[in-house]
């Protein structure tokens, strides 16, 4: 629980002499304010820390290192949703509500290094 943040003020409550072994970030633009907050305390990643992000924007594939995260089918969410959301027009709002599964993939790169 000591490492579960929050909110935008993230950033202020890691303590570089007090470092977790990685952190998961909830989308790849806070991944990046980590990359800068690690470059700034001198934080070596993923020597010193592991950083996985999610969204897999394509700025995460130029960081060095490349950062490691989560990707979501962007694509194959919007054409799903389109395709239920002229369902619902052309039925005039008269089908039934789905639960729809999309798997997302983790893309393994740079940004993760193995426990001993």
């Amino acid at each position: 629980d000591d490492y579960i943040y929050i909110g935008d003020d993230f950033l202020k409550k890691l303590d570089k002499n007090r470092l977790p072994t990685a952190i998961f970030t909830n989308n790849d633009m806070n991944a990046l304010e980590i990359y800068k907050w690690c470059e700034k305390n001198k934080i070596r990643i993923p020597d010193d820390i592991s950083v996985v992000g999610f969204d897999n924007i394509s700025t995460g594939k130029i960081l060095s290192p490349k950062l490691t995260t989560i990707a979501q089918p962007a694509f194959e969410m919007g054409q799903i949703a389109a395709e239920n959301l002229l369902l619902r027009i052309n039925n005039l709002g008269r089908i039934s509500v789905q639960n729809i599964s999309i798997e997302p993939t983790f893309k393994e790169r740079e940004s993760v290094i193995q426990v001993k």
